[in-house]
C-alpha cells in the first residue's frame, strides 16, 4: 500500500512539472503554441 501511495505522489509531482513547462511554453511562445495546438487538433 505504501508503494502505491509513493508512486501516486511521484506521478502527481511529475504531472505538475509537465503542466508548468507546458504553461511556460504557452506563455513565452503563444504563436508557436497556437499553431501547434491547431495542427494537433486538425
Amino acid at each position: 500500500m505504501m508503494d502505491f501511495i509513493r508512486r501516486m505522489k511521484q506521478n502527481i509531482v511529475a504531472d505538475a512539472i509537465v503542466c508548468l513547462v507546458i504553461g511556460a511554453v504557452m506563455l513565452f511562445w503563444p504563436g508557436f503554441s497556437a499553431e501547434l495546438l491547431c495542427t494537433v487538433i486538425a
